[in-house]
């Protein structure tokens, strides 16, 4: 057999076999990147905010201080900031990054050590609008409340935007959410227009101070000055 020709026709195959796993690594991308929207989706989160993560999040300092949250303890995250600033981006990005968690599973062999597994975190992205919007009784409760409730995982946007009744129902209803998930050590999202003084006055002074302990048991208020970076990103940022 010619050498050069055995050569030739090993360096073909190298390049055939190359084009094969940059397609099927393509093939494999895209099936993740669907998958993952759909679950971003299923979770209640706004479609331009699933694009934004989905086409690669910048590193924005909500982004930076989501993280900070997750690897933490506490039960709470209120992050403050001008509209456009990423918070809403911040908030799906986590939703994302905490879809699965360890679950030990005892080994078959007092030889083996317990393997870990990943199970599917139950999350829920829920507007603050949407929830005053539905009321407090009847089938909101069960469809807009309850799974707000139960969430491992929960993300309230825009907190603050919600129209406030004259009998406080709603006002009640968002403190008794959050004071709630706090006591059952579920974790929560929070993102909201309001400067800090503003929101702690409209949602930690009504309650007899009840939100007011649990922040400061257990949570985090971070406020940033950042300015919109709708206009820098090609899909907008929310």
């Amino acid at each position: 057999l010619d050498p050069a020709f055995d050569a030739e026709c090993r360096a073909e195959q190298a390049k055939r076999d190359a084009e094969d796993l940059a397609r099927h690594a393509a093939e494999l991308a895209h099936r993740e990147a669907i998958e993952r929207e759909k679950d971003l989706r299923a979770t209640g989160c706004p479609g331009l905010a699933v694009s934004v993560v989905l086409g690669g999040t910048w590193v924005t300092p909500a982004v930076t201080r989501v993280r900070e949250f997750a690897s933490s303890t506490a039960a709470v995250l209120v992050m403050s900031g001008r509209p456009g600033c990423g918070k809403s981006v911040a908030a799906c990005l986590w939703l994302l990054e905490g879809r699965y968690r360890p679950k030990a599973v005892a080994s078959r062999s007092d030889h083996v050590w317990d393997q870990e597994v990943l199970r599917k975190v139950s999350r829920r992205w829920v507007s603050a609008v949407d929830l005053a919007r539905a009321g407090s009784f009847g089938d909101a409760v069960e469809d807009t409340w309850r799974p707000a409730e139960k969430a491992e995982l929960l993300v309230v946007d825009d907190l603050g935007q919600e129209m406030l009744d004259t009998k406080g129902w709603a006002l009640g209803n968002m403190v008794a959410l959050l004071c709630r998930r706090f006591d059952e050590g579920l974790r929560t999202v929070v993102t909201t227009n309001m400067c800090g003084a503003d929101w702690k006055a409209r949602y930690c002074s009504s309650d007899g101070g009840r939100l007011a302990d649990r922040l400061a048991q257990g949570g985090e208020f971070w406020e940033t000055s950042s300015s919109s970076l709708r206009r820098q990103s090609p899909g907008g940022m929310p």
